[in-house]
Order: structure tokens, then C-alpha cells, then sequence
């Protein structure tokens, strides 16, 4: 597939594929994708490793009626939330699941593929021969504000 997006659903059935033999051919073909795009395979990773809307480092908010939903990925990834007037909440009130239920499953289906891409990452981070530092790159962590508004319908 031209572009990177063949290269990206290749990167994320890496993190969930289990047959060795699998992770063989998947590993053969994304070291052909980053040969192809004279990248080490490494770099090719680092490109690769999706945003899921987090607007700095570690850190995706979303507001939702009156209560702001933050992603947050620090030692773990976790949804937390907020009321307008700054008490914090242990879940998602009902009437914030009636009203923005599609909203809040996309931001639970995020955290669990951030769960499930984390060690990947960190795997790979780890083995990496880049002069970048430990841990997941800032570079993959940024991404512009994608904030709602209890005005505006949730978008897919």
C-alpha cells in the first residue's frame, strides 16, 4: 500500500498478534516497508506509533457536558474525571454516558490501545540504537487539541 497507513495497521497487529510464526512475517514485513522508505527498522517504529489525540506529552482532554475526561498515560493509562467545578469523580456519571456514549467509547477504546501499544513501544525503545533517551518518544505523544464542547456533537 502506498503511504504509511499499510505500514501503521501493520505496526498495530504487530502489538496484537501472538503466533510466533506471525510475528515472524510481520516483523519481515515491516523491516521490507523501512528498507523500502530508507529507514532502519527502528525509525520506522518511532514514525508509526499513533497520537490518539494526546495533546502533550502523556495527556489527552476532552470536555464532555460539564465534566472533563482526561487519557492520561503516566506509569499506567487511565481515565479520569472531572466535574466543571473541580471535583473529581471516581467514573463516568450516567447522564454523561447517555449523552456522550459515543465520545467516551472512543476514548476507552484509545487508552486500551494505548495499554496494549505501550510495552511494544517500550520494547522497542529499549533495543532501539537512537540517541533519543528512553521511553516513548515526545515526538509520538503530540498532537493538536481535538477538545470538545457540550455545544458541538461527538465526532467518530
Amino acid at each position: 500500500m502506498p503511504g504509511q497507513h499499510g505500514m501503521a495497521q501493520l505496526a498495530l497487529l504487530k502489538t496484537r498478534v501472538r503466533l510466533p510464526a506471525a510475528q515472524k512475517q510481520i516483523e519481515a514485513a515491516l523491516a521490507n516497508a523501512a528498507e523500502r522508505a530508507g529507514l532502519l527498522p527502528d525509525e520506522l517504529a518511532e514514525l508509526l506509533v499513533p497520537t490518539y489525540g494526546l495533546e502533550e506529552v502523556g495527556l489527552r482532554r476532552e470536555v464532555l457536558g460539564g465534566v472533563i475526561v482526561d487519557l492520561v498515560v503516566a506509569g499506567g493509562v487511565e481515565l479520569r474525571y472531572t466535574r466543571a467545578d473541580g471535583k473529581k469523580l471516581a467514573a463516568a456519571p450516567k447522564a454523561l454516558k447517555a449523552e456522550h456514549g459515543d465520545a467516551l467509547k472512543e476514548l476507552s477504546s484509545a487508552a486500551a490501545d494505548i495499554k496494549a501499544i505501550l510495552p511494544a513501544s517500550a520494547t522497542a525503545s529499549s533495543s532501539s540504537t537512537c540517541s533519543s533517551g528512553p521511553g516513548p518518544s515526545p515526538r509520538g505523544a503530540s498532537a493538536t487539541s481535538t477538545t470538545r464542547s457540550s455545544a458541538r456533537s461527538p465526532a467518530a
